[in-house]
């Protein structure tokens, strides 16, 4: 979630969080 982390970190949260 951090904005300094690349967006694909962010993408691995989004699935990471789907259930």
């Amino acid at each position: 979630m951090n904005a300094n982390a690349p967006p694909q970190n962010k993408i691995s949260i989004d699935l990471d969080s789907s259930p």
